[in-house]
């Protein structure tokens, strides 16, 4: 159940964070960033979860501002993978996000739906911090009843922000997500997460995540961002 809870933050975490930054960029939050006119872009992110279960994470996502989106999860224990889920986002049909688990060979749609009102509350730690070559602002989140404590470092810095805002601001249709998820990305895309939440029963798992690689002129073919054929 905690493996589950944790994959669905960080898949919602790059699909449904570009869609609220359209909808904040339409109030003038969000400025010439948008102008920029990427096709391909690769990002990697790598971490584990620590708990009653260790496992290492691997977060890997490409976007093409003509095409769409595509996120795969893969959880590894040891040598032995133990979860592979992938995330498919087409702009051509906006209505649907396609999940496809690579390890049982199904899938489910996902239809459009708007973020749930009353977003948490989240507090600025500090700007302007350094991770690499990426300007960052690191936002915190607490929420009391269930000791979940998730610390990230976001930044409009990082490749692909721009254009697949803008596809996003073209379309103008919200994905699935979060009040949390929904607000933090008014301050960029994510660089670095870590996070820790604790059971009724007591056992605490953390999770840590971190870009490791962003290539603003990666290229894929198109059949990248459809899911395997039976």
């Amino acid at each position: 159940m905690k493996q589950f809870k944790i994959l669905l933050l960080l898949l919602s975490l790059t699909l449904y964070s570009a869609a609220q930054i359209s909808k904040e960029s339409k109030k003038g939050n969000v400025n010439s960033i948008g102008k920029a006119q990427v096709h391909g872009v690769l990002l990697s992110y790598v971490g584990n979860i620590r708990g009653l279960m260790n496992v290492s994470l691997g977060y890997h996502v490409e976007m093409d501002s003509l095409i769409g989106l595509r996120c795969d999860i893969v959880v590894e224990r040891g040598n032995s993978i133990v979860s592979h889920i992938g995330v498919f986002y087409k702009f051509s049909k906006p209505d649907h996000t396609i999940f496809y688990n690579f390890l049982t060979h199904s899938s489910t749609i996902n239809g459009s739906s708007s973020s749930p009102g009353g977003g948490p509350d989240l507090t600025i730690v500090e700007k302007n911090v350094m991770i690499d070559s990426f300007n960052c602002t690191h936002i915190q989140y607490k929420k009391a009843t269930s000791n979940e404590v998730f610390n990230c470092w976001m930044s409009t810095q990082v490749p692909g922000f721009g254009s697949i805002l803008n596809q996003l601001m073209r379309i103008g249709i919200p994905l699935p997500g979060t009040p949390f998820i929904g607000t933090i990305f008014q301050w960029g895309w994510l660089v670095r997460l870590n996070g820790s939440f604790t059971d009724h029963q007591g056992d605490i798992t953390q999770l840590a995540i971190e870009l490791v690689e962003a290539n603003p002129n990666a290229v894929f073919p198109a059949s990248d961002f459809d899911p395997p054929s039976k």
